[in-house]
């Protein structure tokens, strides 16, 4: 009992950082509550988890602890959520867009947490309108409709239930799963989505989107869930195909995270119960590695105040030292990096699902490798190169601190969610 009261406050938390986004009188002061109030939920929600955490290990993800899996993406996504709002360039961001990201990161909170399969499909409904409203009031009006892709997977999920068709429901949730994931031909909307929105509203929408993976599970049938496994295993190799090719920054770091999260819907419609577990550690890198980067990628954006192409070399390395570094490392993490969450993922991933699954566990092996390869195209595209004129603003203590913050703790859960 004790535990879902302190969930139910800490996502209330998060919605009053929403509606003190809003009343604020200007965006220092909307950035300054938001974040204020995300830090609150995510403190109230990590001491529920820490005071109530099962006897047997430290902190075991295994399928049989379905309890600590969800609250522990509960947690990572309120803590991601925190360094997003506190990462956002104020100059970019307007009261109404912090406000959306606070509703983006509680509905990502309480999805894990849905009494009903065909709430987890409905409940990301709240974060998507909250992200159409963004972009609408942003006159982005092709991109706003193109968010409504998700309105007719769910309306089809909901009357084949209705209408009692197993078979129609599994076809409608594996295709509203598939569009989620933005799998290929799918993913117009998701490459609009992150040329349009602030880079740190697109990672709002990231963080929703591994907090559904986490429980997609439950929404798909038993019947086609091996044929949604080989197709997200397909998509994760078609996305990262398409990152490599990409000539603009935003469209490749979410061709990247596109990957990713099909990797991690791969493992979690697995057999194997390593590689279920590994698809929840896969959705922790996501969480927290992976909009790290997209996260410094907007920061980039924010000093050159420009759109970053891949085309040249930008020679940014002399001029913002820390930032180059911590870009690098979290691309690292996310790809992989050993001794840390990604690498362990990776691991309980191939050792859990090749056995039974070989040809889809090796499509999901040459992505990571191609999103490795990638990673490093950014790096040295973004930051290498010939110097030009030396720019004074580097990491600010603020970001350094949560960008320092964050690579620890892609660090500290590889160690402590391993089984003791």
């Amino acid at each position: 009992m004790y535990p879902d009261l302190m969930l139910t406050a800490g996502i209330t938390c998060a919605m009053l950082g929403a509606l003190l986004s809003v009343l604020a009188p200007d965006r220092v002061v909307a950035r300054r509550a938001a974040t204020g109030a995300l830090a609150t939920a995510t403190l109230v929600v990590g001491v529920g988890l820490l005071l109530h955490l099962p006897e047997r290990s430290t902190l075991a993800l295994t399928p049989e602890l379905p309890w600590l899996s969800a609250r522990v993406i509960a947690f990572a996504a309120l803590g991601s959520g925190v360094v997003a709002l506190a990462l956002s360039p104020v100059l970019r961001m307007s009261r109404y867009d912090l406000a959306v990201l606070c509703v983006l990161v509680a509905t990502a909170a309480a999805v894990p947490f849905a009494a009903s399969p065909w709430l987890v499909c409905a409940l990301p409904l709240v974060g998507f309108a909250a992200a159409t409203a963004s972009l609408a009031y942003s006159r982005h009006g092709c991109e706003a409709a193109a968010l409504l892709v998700f309105l007719p997977g769910l309306l089809s999920v909901l009357a084949a239930v209705a209408l009692g068709l197993d078979t129609a429901s599994g076809f409608a949730a594996g295709l509203w799963l598939l569009t989620l994931v933005a799998a290929p031909p799918l993913h117009a909307w998701y490459l609009r989505l992150a040329q349009a929105l602030p880079l740190n509203l697109f990672a709002g929408v990231v963080i929703l989107q591994a907090s559904v993976l986490e429980s997609a599970v439950a929404a798909v049938p038993e019947a086609v869930q091996a044929n949604v496994s080989w197709l997200l295993a397909l998509a994760a190799l078609i996305n990262s195909l398409l990152a490599v090719s990409q000539r603009d920054a935003r469209r490749a770091a979410a061709c990247i995270v596109a990957s990713q999260l099909a990797v991690g819907g791969f493992a979690e419609f697995s057999t194997g119960e390593a590689a279920v577990v590994g698809g929840t550690f896969v959705l922790l890198t996501v969480v927290t590695a992976s909009t790290g980067f997209v996260l410094l990628l907007g920061a980039l954006e924010a000093r050159l105040g420009t759109a970053l192409s891949l085309v040249r070399p930008q020679g940014c390395y002399e001029s913002w030292p820390r930032l180059a570094n911590a870009f690098l490392v979290l691309g690292l993490v996310s790809a992989g990096l050993p001794l840390t969450l990604g690498y362990v993922a990776s691991d309980l991933v191939l050792r859990g699902a090749f056995a039974g699954a070989a040809v889809p566990t090796t499509l999901v092996v040459v992505s990571g490798a191609l999103n490795a390869m990638t990673m490093m195209k950014m790096y040295l595209y973004l930051f290498q190169g010939a110097a030009g004129r030396a720019q004074p603003s580097d990491l600010r203590p603020r970001e350094l601190t949560v960008t320092f913050g964050l690579m620890v703790s892609a660090f500290a859960f590889a160690f402590g969610l391993l089984p003791g």
